[in-house]
């Protein structure tokens, strides 16, 4: 199978005239041939399968790559129960839940994320009634806690938009990088904030 991370259609297996059970055979025994053979045979009624769950052609390409991954790994502990392909999408089915779940998560966390700035957005404009204060604060030490872990080039800018909620021009005239490449660590320092808060919770970094 090809290693190239670029998604593409396979085509129709060029020998179909050979049994798959010697494919399988020849596949767990380590030869690529093989699993180029059942690629050919199985990939694109696998594509056409997840193309059929509604799922975007990326998220398609992503879960059909992850999925002959674990295949490779997983051949040698398969019964030979059932066909090749149903164990394929068995694993391709789990593949895609697990994406569902991730995405989930990542966006329940980015509307966590987004609370704890706006927390401090509140508190710096004075609207926070006093019951509520204890909460804003310690909302705005897990932030500054999460923001101590990032680099300095993260940190910087996330602080200049949420902080001090400089524009993307502002921000870029203020560090002297063009506006795209503003947005661009902008999105990477989100991202690794979000990567490095639910590290620190899940690890009880936190006090």
């Amino acid at each position: 199978m090809s290693e190239e991370n670029e998604c593409t259609v396979p085509s129709n297996a060029r020998e179909q005239g050979q049994p798959e059970k010697e494919w399988i055979q020849r596949a767990k025994e380590g030869d690529q041939k093989a699993w180029q053979s059942l690629f050919d045979l199985h990939g694109e009624p696998l594509w056409e399968w997840l193309w059929n769950q509604d799922v975007s052609e990326a998220d398609a390409c992503d879960i059909a790559q992850r999925s002959w991954e674990k295949a490779i790994k997983k051949l040698s502990q398969w019964r030979g129960e059932g066909t090749f392909f149903a164990f394929l999408k068995g694993i391709a089915k789990k593949e895609m839940c697990e994406m569902y779940r991730q995405k989930q998560r990542q966006r329940e966390f980015y509307r966590e994320w987004e609370a704890l700035f706006e927390s401090q957005r509140i508190e710096k404009e004075g609207q926070n009634r006093p019951e509520n204060r204890m909460v804003l604060q310690q909302k705005r030490q897990f932030v500054q806690q999460v923001l101590k872990k990032l680099k300095a080039t993260h940190r910087d800018v996330l602080r200049l938009r949420y902080c001090e909620e400089q524009s993307h021009e502002e921000i870029a005239q203020q560090i002297q990088l063009p506006v795209t490449t503003v947005k661009s660590r902008l999105f990477k320092a989100r991202a690794k904030f979000m990567e490095t808060a639910q590290s620190m919770d899940d690890g009880g970094e936190l006090d």
